[in-house]
């Protein structure tokens, strides 16, 4: 599924069992919020966006980051889990 805005002032986004693809404009405060269970999210912003983000994941996640150079850390053992903050 692809989604296409023109840009995007607020985004909330929970999705089940699809992947799907977001090439969006954000405008200057813009919020996003989004969340995925078994499946994926392509967020597509221009490369003049300034942001940051901060991307959680949990048993079976995985991040691919195309901002930076930043890696996810591992959290507490108890549940596995991925973080990493990006400001760009």
């Amino acid at each position: 599924m692809e989604l296409e805005f023109p840009s995007v002032d607020e985004l909330e986004l929970s999705i089940v069992g699809c992947h799907i693809e977001i090439p969006a404009e954000m405008n200057p405060q813009a919020q996003i919020d989004m969340s995925s269970v078994s499946g994926g999210i392509d967020l597509t912003l221009p490369a003049s966006t300034s942001a940051r983000f901060t991307i959680n994941t949990h048993v079976g996640g995985r991040i691919n980051n195309e901002l930076s150079d930043d890696e996810p850390t591992n959290g507490p053992a108890v549940m596995f889990r991925q973080v990493i903050s990006i400001l760009c």
